[in-house]
Order: C-alpha cells, then sequence, then structure tokens
C-alpha cells in the first residue's frame, strides 16, 4: 500500500488549540443543505424548488415556520461555538497514534478493520509509523448552543408542535452544517481547501478529505468520544459527554478529519 498515502503530507499551520465562542451564523448558513432538511428530516416529497415555485400550500406553510425560525438563529437563538486543533499522528496497523506539538504521544485510537471488501480502517488513511514520516490529523467539536432546547420546550408548552419540530430538526441541520464550515476552514490550514466559495461541491462531498463521527459506520466506538473530549476540552464551550457517549446539547457535532485523498466513507459491519 505504499502508493495508498500522499506524497506530500501537507502541514497544518500550527498545533494551537483553537476556541471560538461566537462562530459567525452567516458562515454556517451558507452551508445548509435545504433538500436534506425539507426531503429526509421534515419528510417533504418532491423538488422543492419546483414546490416552491409551484405554490405548494403544505410545503409554503412548513417553509414560513422554517424562514421564522432561520431569523431568530440569526437573532440568537443558536450560539455557534467551536472547538478545533490539529494533532500529529502515524498509523500502526489498525491503531492511530496522536502526539502533541513536541512528539509525545498523548492517545492512540484502535479502529475497527473491515473483514471483507477492501479491508479498510480508518487508521489507513494517515502515514505509518514504518515508513518513518509524521502525518497530522484534526479533532473539532462544535455546537448551536442550548438555548433552542428550552424555547423549543416552551413552544411545545404552548401547544406549537410543528414549530417545536421545526426547531429542534433546524437545530440539528444547522450543527451538521457547522461542521461542514469547519471542515472548509481545516483544509486551508492544512493549504489545498478552496480559496473561492463552490457550496454545492462542498455539500456533495467533493473535495480532498474527509471527517469521521464517532458511532458511525468506520468507527462505531462511541465511547471514543470521550478520548477526543479529553483532548479538546470542548466543555469549555458547553459541552457534556452523557454515561452513554452522546453529546449535550443534541445539536451539536464532533469529529476526525484526515486529509488523505484516498479517504472515504465506509462501514466495518
Amino acid at each position: 500500500m505504499s502508493d495508498f498515502y500522499p506524497e506530500d503530507l501537507p502541514v497544518p499551520q500550527d498545533f494551537e488549540r483553537h476556541v471560538e465562542r461566537d462562530f459567525a451564523f452567516a458562515k454556517i448558513e451558507r452551508h445548509i443543505n435545504y433538500r436534506l432538511l425539507y426531503n429526509v428530516q421534515l419528510s417533504i416529497r418532491g423538488n422543492i424548488d419546483k414546490l416552491a415555485q409551484d405554490g405548494d400550500p403544505a410545503f409554503l406553510k412548513l417553509q414560513e415556520i422554517v424562514l421564522h425560525l432561520l431569523e431568530r438563529a440569526r437573532g440568537g437563538l443558536f450560539r455557534p461555538a467551536c472547538v478545533w486543533q490539529f494533532f500529529r499522528a502515524q498509523s500502526d496497523g489498525d491503531a492511530l497514534n496522536i502526539f502533541d506539538r513536541n512528539g509525545k504521544t498523548v492517545d492512540t485510537f484502535v479502529f475497527p478493520r473491515q473483514r471483507d471488501e477492501e479491508r479498510l480502517c480508518l487508521a489507513d488513511f494517515a502515514a505509518p509509523v514504518s515508513g518513518g514520516r509524521m502525518d497530522s490529523i484534526a479533532m473539532f467539536a462544535c455546537t448551536c448552543g442550548a438555548d433552542f432546547v428550552k424555547e423549543s420546550a416552551r413552544l411545545r408548552g404552548a401547544g406549537k408542535l410543528a414549530e417545536s419540530h421545526v426547531l429542534n430538526v433546524l437545530a440539528t441541520t444547522c450543527a451538521e452544517a457547522f461542521a461542514e464550515t469547519l471542515h472548509a476552514q481545516l483544509r486551508l490550514h492544512w493549504g489545498f481547501g478552496e480559496l473561492r466559495e463552490n457550496i454545492p461541491a462542498r455539500l456533495a462531498g467533493n473535495y480532498r478529505g474527509k471527517r469521521y463521527s464517532f458511532g458511525y459506520p468506520a468507527c462505531p466506538a462511541l465511547e471514543d468520544q470521550a478520548k477526543l473530549f479529553k483532548l479538546l476540552r470542548p466543555e469549555e464551550i458547553g459541552l457534556r459527554l452523557t454515561e452513554n457517549f452522546m453529546m449535550e446539547p443534541e445539536a451539536s457535532v464532533s469529529a476526525m478529519v484526515f486529509h488523505n485523498p484516498k479517504a472515504k466513507l465506509f462501514s466495518v459491519k
């Protein structure tokens, strides 16, 4: 697999821990996937552009709620904050060793490997210790804050069930858009990101590298969240882990990011 790792291992601008407590919602809003929001999360059938053009009453009513809540999000109902950091890294079989900027080992993640297909393991996307080259990965945790949780409960108590439901869905969708925004920012720090806006390409995943969240198919061990939390300390921005390693508030995303051009989404099950 000597050709699996790029000749040029990009070096990030720094290995410092970055905390952004007042992340601009305008940056996040550009990455909202509205087709995912309406067609998947809110179960609207059909092309949303055509539904809007045709004046579909059900769609327009739902859209009115979404636009109203987006305006409230811009006004401070969502409080985006994040913490992110690059780490030096090397793979050793199925293990990914994480180092601080001075080369001291700070933790190790051991990932499962596919039993068939390409026999992929997440550690494969970092340069191996046997090659003698030090690689880098990034980790981040981001949240839209907890204020929307109280507001959703208030709306539900006032009998505004549809608005309460849409608010929860919108917060989750915006958290995913936040993750996409951060991922784009991290690629720029590696030196190969898009300098010009190409939001549709980003939403389609047409860029170098991939991000992986614990509990998902390539890294199903949700307990690895605890290691990420130990390294990033996102409690500073209001994030906490439950006893089942779920993040609170719910509208939050954490991930490990690899720059490898051959990185892709896969399942170990």
